[in-house]
């Protein structure tokens, strides 16, 4: 039996790729909205949504919508868990403490869950069901999905940085600023709130390099986390060094709203061992890539290339050498192709 989740983990996996939001619900035999808790999480593995769906309930479904064929043959199939409404309240206290990214989604609706449990409404007289909502809840609901939809908007964090992004930087970097973490003060939840984290967001991959001044390709070990929100990549930076990059992006929804930046952090060569080390036994989705890319940094700190003996330089890499390191680059496609 596979070992469930642990709440820091799937408070990362929510901050990547989850859904905090309220919803709406109109009904022509009632005579007020609906509003309604909706937690929601879309990943193409569904082995960590049956995982989620195992503890909390819930369906996994796999997603519609692509009316394309030719799109349906490009992208990876989607899948979806929905949280069932009688156990969001579960859910997200459980994640609560752990959120980084959706904290003040996660608050909006648990207020949203206590004013519907609130004896506000009394029975409509000779029927069933509840009396309509007074305008003053009516109000105070609609306010919080608002809230809601505002923190979700497409964009409206990478506009908030419009500031930052006017300042002298080199390169669009950003730096971190939260305080520096050490694995003396190092909370093992954090460790799973970003293994949570890295899973949807996060690439592991073996790269080639072939320079016209170099005789023997390079091949590295390429780590990177790819979001809109530049809080989700700070305890990468801290812990395994780096910095984030910004991607503008000039692209314009269907809605009018400009899509949101993109923040990269690529993991320092020198730190790659670290990470696989740390985060493998913590990755659900990325474990067979982490693995297999520790076991290529192994083979080549036992089987370095030897260095030229007149400029310092790394000397050819032998033809068994190549294929050796060629062998572990195949095998990592066929694993992110999965």
């Amino acid at each position: 039996m596979k070992t469930l989740p642990s709440n820091a983990w799937s408070a990362g996996f929510t901050d990547g790729d989850g859904l905090l939001t309220i919803g709406i619900q109109v009904r022509p035999d009632r005579p007020f909205l609906r509003f309604y808790p909706l937690v929601k999480i879309d990943n193409t593995h569904p082995a960590p949504l049956r995982l989620l769906s195992a503890k909390y309930g819930g369906k996994v479904a796999k997603r519609g919508g692509i009316v394309n064929s030719r799109m349906r043959q490009r992208w990876t199939p989607q899948w979806a868990w929905r949280c069932p409404n009688s156990r969001c309240e579960t859910f997200l206290k459980d994640i609560l403490p752990h959120l980084r990214i959706k904290k003040q989604q996660a608050l909006l609706i648990l207020e949203l869950i206590r004013r519907m449990k609130s004896p506000i409404k009394e029975k409509r007289k000779g029927r069933g069901g509840s009396a309509p909502l007074t305008a003053e809840e009516l109000s105070s609901r609609r306010e919080l999905r608002n809230s809601v939809r505002r923190l979700n908007t497409k964009g409206s964090y990478s506009r908030s940085l419009r500031a930052l992004r006017e300042l002298p930087l080199e390169s669009n970097r950003f730096e971190s600023e939260v305080v520096s973490l050490t694995y003396e003060t190092l909370d093992l939840n954090l460790l799973h709130w970003m293994a949570g984290f890295f899973d949807p967001e996060g690439s592991i991959g073996i790269q080639i390099q072939i320079r016209e001044n170099r005789t023997s390709p390079r091949f590295a070990l390429k780590i990177t986390i790819a979001n809109s929100n530049i809080v989700g990549l700070y305890p990468f930076i801290e812990i395994f060094g780096g910095r984030a990059y910004l991607r503008a992006k000039t692209r314009v929804s269907a809605n009018g709203l400009k899509w949101s930046d993109i923040f990269y952090w690529y993991c320092p060569q020198d730190s790659a061992m670290k990470f696989t080390s740390d985060m493998a036994n913590l990755l659900i989705i990325k474990r067979p890539q982490a693995l297999l890319g520790r076991r290529f940094l192994d083979c080549i700190a036992k089987d370095p290339p030897e260095k030229r003996s007149e400029d310092g330089r790394f000397a050819r890499l032998t033809p068994d050498k190549v294929a050796a390191r060629k062998r572990y680059h195949e095998k990592m496609l066929v694993l992110n192709s999965l």
